[in-house]
């Protein structure tokens, strides 16, 4: 399940990251959500701690959910 949703976060950032740079290259933020997939990724996993990976879930959504009206046009 846990290999699953990252890798389903990792298609997700990796999408929104190529569209986000299709629409504005000079923008910043293809590049956060590039790093989003890039620490999502099930290919090359980054090892964290159980609390470090909470807090990074929780970085994440809050970045989504704060993000969500730049993301939709």
């Amino acid at each position: 399940f846990y290999q699953l949703v990252r890798l389903l976060a990792c298609i997700g950032f990796a999408v929104l990251c190529y569209t986000q740079y299709q629409r504005d290259p000079k923008s910043r933020l293809p590049w956060v959500l590039g790093v989003f997939a890039f620490v999502f990724n099930p290919i090359i996993p980054i090892y964290l701690g159980k609390a470090l990976w909470a807090v990074t879930d929780l970085v994440a959504a809050v970045f989504l959910v704060l993000n969500i009206k730049r993301l939709e046009n």
